[in-house]
């Protein structure tokens, strides 16, 4: 009886998750020949975005004040935001969620 709760779990689980897990990259035509990334940014924003990192990097935080610092801070931030574009990461609904859980739980 435990092998066959197991065994419907586990393919249900297979069958309804491959979906949620399938992570893609979506090149829309044309990106490729006008220079933008997948996520819309061009190569000229990305070299000016990583040459702002390393002249930040480069600041000494000695001489910055507190205020200062924070600002600097949500200015990278959102330029990390910037380049790493939307819908990344692998997204599980909370059915899959459940039947990880119960697998778990039978299993060990």
């Amino acid at each position: 009886m435990k092998n066959l709760i197991s065994i419907i779990l586990f393919f249900a689980f297979v069958f309804t998750s491959t979906g949620v897990l399938a992570v893609t990259t979506v090149i829309h035509p044309g990106t490729a020949s006008s220079g933008q990334l997948p996520n819309g940014i061009t190569q000229e924003e990305t070299s000016r975005i990583t040459s702002r990192v390393n002249e930040i990097r480069t600041m000494r935080s000695e001489d910055i004040s507190s205020g200062e610092r924070s600002k600097l801070k949500n200015e990278l931030r959102g330029m990390k935001k910037q380049l790493s574009g939307p819908g990344t990461g692998v997204y599980l609904s909370s059915s899959a969620l459940i039947l990880i859980l119960i697998l778990l739980i039978i299993l060990i």
